[in-house]
């Protein structure tokens, strides 16, 4: 069961509860209960628009997920159907002590001084040594044993 406490849509606020649909394949959650409440601001709240429902926080398991559903089946004869179709974890809530997950940084200390260091699109390392040359510094790149 996904209980929803706010979401908003075209100006109109509701509660809604949302059930997994057992095996399904892409996820699918069924709507089993909405309810109108009072519309007020909130940052946490979810948004439904343009057939999209968008949850900014779910837990499960001690982790902090946003997820979007986008509606498939919605009928007045039949159950009103939404799929995933993404969803992530929030990174500011991740920590090494959950679900024995490491997400944390490895670092590991490399020989020489720098005043700044970066990582490039393919991974590559480089820094801006803190030796003195015409125009600035010296620019580094870490070519595995050495700069």
């Amino acid at each position: 069961m996904l209980t929803l406490p706010y979401v908003v849509s075209n100006e109109t606020a509701y509660s809604a509860e949302l059930s997994l649909t057992p095996d399904s394949d892409p996820i699918r959650f069924e709507l089993i209960a909405s309810q109108p409440l009072a519309l007020r601001d909130s940052l946490d709240s979810g948004s439904f628009a343009d057939n999209k429902l968008f949850v900014t926080d779910i837990d499960v398991n001690g982790l902090a997920y946003w997820l979007e559903l986008l509606l498939i089946e919605h009928e007045v004869s039949t159950a009103t159907v939404f799929e995933v179709l993404d969803f992530g974890v929030h990174a500011a809530v991740i920590s090494s002590n959950l679900l024995g997950l490491d997400t944390q940084p490895q670092w590991q200390r490399l020989p020489g001084n720098a005043s700044d260091i970066g990582v490039s699109a393919d991974g590559s390392g480089w820094a801006i040594g803190t030796d003195e040359r015409g125009g600035g510094f010296g620019i580094y790149q870490w070519l595995g044993t050495t700069w």
